[in-house]
């Protein structure tokens, strides 16, 4: 073998050796990383499991998980799972009603636009939004 081709194939054997070294690091590091609400998930301590059920709430997942936690910790865990949910439809119906009274409130429409965001309306969120920027066209989203 060529002077040339000894250093080249040393050169790639360093080359796979620093990588395979930054992989192993990085693999044992971020292993040792777990979040510690995972493992009190797996405590089943229950503020972690509703954390946990709040972060799921759109996936095909919750319904079966809902359920089993439901079954651990009883109907009491719905009502801290949906809590916030339940206030933003309250403050939604509170801030309807307050445009029944005033339809001109621009910071109205707009904090119905984002609210309407938070509960995954797209479209509602578009219609308000484009009602507070007909009564105030200069506004833009925060």
């Amino acid at each position: 073998m060529t002077k040339k081709k000894k250093q080249k194939k040393s050169y790639l054997s360093f080359v796979f050796v620093l990588v395979l070294a930054f992989f192993v690091f990085f693999n044992v590091y971020f292993s040792q990383k777990i979040p510690s609400v995972y493992l009190q998930l797996i405590d089943e301590k229950k503020p972690a499991v509703v954390v946990f059920l709040k972060s799921i709430t759109s996936l095909p997942i919750f319904d079966q998980e809902f359920l089993k936690y439901r079954n651990l910790f009883g109907q009491k865990l719905e009502e801290e799972v949906f809590s916030e949910k339940k206030s933003r439809q309250q403050l939604i119906k509170k801030l309807e009603q307050i445009l029944e009274k005033n339809p001109n409130a621009r910071d109205v429409f707009s904090s119905l636009s984002f609210l309407y965001q938070l509960e995954d309306n797209q479209t509602k969120a578009d219609q308000y939004w484009q009602q507070a920027k007909n009564i105030d066209p200069l506004l833009t989203p925060k």
